[in-house]
């Protein structure tokens, strides 16, 4: 199965029950659940794109890779809630790949593209880095 089908049938699953309890809850359903979904789905590249930074660390640093791509995850969530409690600048949170894709920020096709491509690359290069260790 494809990696990135994994992350995306979760998110769709809890963007689909998130959207239907809300509907459910105003009474708009037709409105909300898509709206919700939708929104929920928009998360995907930067799901991705975390993804993309844990297979690059373990195709180029393998004894590094588990707790470099669980600190980075780190450093993201706390960037987002510094950013929240406004003690972090915008600037400072759009070096996270979730900034580009928040609530609050306008998502564009530009911003899901570009998280998509540094996605694959970043795959692309734990693949190719995996590729040249000697593995057996």
């Amino acid at each position: 199965m494809f990696a990135g089908v994994g992350p995306a049938i979760v998110l769709f699953a809890a963007g689909l029950a998130i959207g239907l309890t809300y509907g459910m809850s105003t009474g708009d359903l037709r409105y909300e659940t898509p709206r919700l979904l939708t929104a929920t789905m928009a998360t995907l590249p930067a799901v991705w794109v975390m993804a993309g930074i844990a297979v690059a660390l373990f195709g180029l640093l393998p004894r590094f890779a588990a707790f470099v791509s669980w600190a980075a995850f780190a450093v993201f969530l706390i960037l987002e809630l510094g950013w929240e409690m406004r003690q972090v600048s915008q600037y400072v949170f759009d070096l996270s790949p979730f900034a580009h894709v928040h609530w609050s920020a306008e998502v564009t096709v530009r911003s899901l593209l570009s998280l998509t491509v540094v996605a694959m690359l970043l795959t692309v290069a734990g693949l190719i880095g995996f590729r040249h260790r000697d593995v057996g």
